[in-house]
């Protein structure tokens, strides 16, 4: 596996390979409590989405990521990019249809906006815009920015 966790042992960083020798142990190890509910990540394409959870997943089971902590991950629409604010939007909007069981904007038209604030004010979101071809890092286009 090319995973590679980074873990905090007195002042020094150590760095070790993950693998499936590695992963019983990694889980006996104390979890720390994430300082947020929600990583939502966002990509350019659904295939660039589909790489990102697959990613996160193998971490997650090697135990890089405390367990406490939910990922989502959103792609632009199929229409277009949208960039950088297009896809906060689009990314807050889905987490919270997602959690909410409702969408931000009624078929009214109107905004759920006690509904809104309610749940982000309840809930702490971590947001990092990961699409893209990373055209001067080509060697990070796999993983994303």
């Amino acid at each position: 596996c090319s995973l590679f966790i980074i873990q905090r042992s007195e002042q020094f960083l150590i760095c070790r390979k993950c693998c499936a020798q590695h992963a019983p142990a990694m889980a006996d190890e104390k979890q720390v409590e994430a300082p947020f509910h929600f990583c939502v990540i966002t990509a350019s394409t659904e295939g660039q989405a589909q790489l990102y959870k697959e990613l996160i997943q193998r971490r997650t089971t090697c135990g890089l990521y405390p367990s406490s902590l939910k990922f989502r991950i959103y792609a632009d629409p199929p229409g277009g990019r949208v960039g950088s604010g297009g896809g906060t939007l689009v990314a807050l909007h889905e987490l919270y249809r997602e959690e909410a069981g409702k969408p931000a904007i009624n078929e009214a038209g109107e905004l759920d906006e006690d509904g809104l604030r309610r749940f982000f004010g309840s809930h702490r979101v971590l947001l990092l815009h990961a699409g893209g071809e990373s055209r001067r890092l080509p060697s990070y286009v796999p993983e994303g920015k």
